[in-house]
């Protein structure tokens, strides 16, 4: 085996291929790295680690026996070292620990959308040995002014906000859910809001400066900039709460910024059409499917015991002063309260046009009942005329002979467009 930095260029020349080297004597577990720096700007922290070398102070690939490890070349002292780094608010390590493995690499930048001090320690290894006892940074370090939620892009990644009747006031339930913040997932536990106003916009949102998810303090305002203004700030979303005594909402699901999204228009339908078949079938208060309050809703219903039930509800004329569009999303919030399988072949559904109606495709399509639900549907063609989308919810029970009918409740239809 070669002992020498002569030996080793003697054996290899100046090749870059592998040559084996021995780790000294005593076991195969190198000394831990020492710090050159630690220091963090603008939610960086920065890290410049030194090379391990042994007891003595000579650099490892000298001398030594006992297990190898691999060299870059023959012209190489020292072997490839692997690097890994830890983060933590306190020196015990036992509080917000973050673990790094920064490759070959003395040099990395890490960076964390917070503004808190951290205290740091390092360890390395070769490529075929354990890890070494780590090494502590000798000062902790404050990342600041820090990536904020108001300087980066975040988004609820499903819709969490439903609100009750809880009797004298009205009750806001937040499900858990995931956060993503500029491409990073963090899970937000459940929680909700009470003693809230009847039929009333409420904007809910929770400060989390760590990002650190997890139990958070729900809080709501009526004002939306309230819910965006603070550094450590995330919007959850809207929602309206029920009147008094009426059905559960749910949200909006407009949580989030980020300056990539653009403005943002809500559009309703200005018109609808209903049509009926059958006797006491009906569709009443057809307008609440377009009058931007999800607490009512429209009620399409066919009558029990009688054949050849249908009502339908077309809502149309979207009409939007915005013609250029980057993304363009129909949203229908409805629910299936009532249905009876006894009639032949009955289905409750949605289903859009984009062409004036010539030709339809379905949002849903149920034989059963359906939680209130607020459907999303992204349309491919962000050019077309706002004019030509239609939306219609349908309930049949074409030969309903024994049963109760079916009801289904249309709380909202509208456009989102983002420009």
């Amino acid at each position: 085996m070669p002992t020498t930095l002569a030996e080793l260029k003697r054996l290899g020349g100046e090749s870059d291929r592998f040559v084996r080297q021995a780790l000294p004597a005593g076991g195969g577990i190198i000394n831990a790295p020492a710090w050159d720096t630690f220091r963090a700007e603008g939610g960086i922290f920065s890290v410049i680690l030194k090379s391990p070398v042994q007891d003595n102070g000579e650099p490892y690939g000298l001398v030594g026996s006992g297990a190898e490890y691999e060299i870059l070349s023959a012209s190489a002292i020292e072997p490839v070292f692997f690097y890994q780094v830890q983060l933590a608010s306190n020196a015990v390590f036992t509080s917000n620990v973050t673990t790094h493995d920064i490759g070959t690499s003395r040099i990395a930048d890490i960076k964390l959308p917070i503004t808190a001090t951290r205290f740091a320690r390092a360890r390395a290894r070769v490529i075929n040995s354990d890890w070494s006892e780590y090494s502590p940074a000798p000062n902790s370090s404050v990342s600041g002014p820090a990536f904020t939620s108001a300087h980066t892009s975040y988004r609820p990644t499903t819709n969490p906000l439903t609100a009750t009747d809880a009797g004298a006031t009205a009750t806001v339930s937040v499900a858990a859910f995931t956060m993503r913040v500029a491409g990073t997932d963090i899970s937000v536990n459940s929680g909700s809001i009470t003693g809230l106003s009847f039929d009333t916009l409420y904007f809910v949102f929770y400060d989390d400066a760590n990002f650190a998810g997890g139990a958070v303090t729900y809080q709501q305002s009526t004002t939306k900039e309230t819910a965006l203004s603070g550094a450590g700030r995330f919007f959850v979303g809207s929602i309206r709460t029920p009147r008094d005594e009426g059905s559960d909402t749910i949200g909006n699901d407009d949580g989030g910024t980020g300056a990539q999204s653009g403005q943002t228009e809500f559009i309703p339908p200005s018109n609808h059409t209903a049509f009926t078949q059958g006797i006491g079938t009906t569709v009443t208060n057809p307008t609440n499917a377009r009058d931007f309050k999800p607490n009512t809703f429209a009620t399409l219903d066919t009558a029990p015991d009688t054949a050849n039930q249908i009502a339908r509800l077309t809502v149309h004329d979207f009409f939007s002063s915005l013609r250029t569009w980057k993304t363009l999303k129909i949203r229908v919030c409805s629910e299936v309260t009532v249905f009876d399988t006894n009639a032949t072949a009955p289905f409750a559904r949605i289903r859009y046009s984009v062409n004036n109606g010539t030709s339809w495709t379905n949002i849903y399509s149920v034989t059963t009942t359906r939680a209130l639900i607020l459907d999303t549907v992204a349309l491919t063609d962000v050019t077309l005329p706002l004019n030509f989308i239609r939306v219609e919810a349908e309930v049949n029970s074409d030969n309903n002979t024994l049963g109760a009918g079916i009801t289904m409740l249309e709380h909202e239809v509208w456009l989102e467009g983002v420009s």
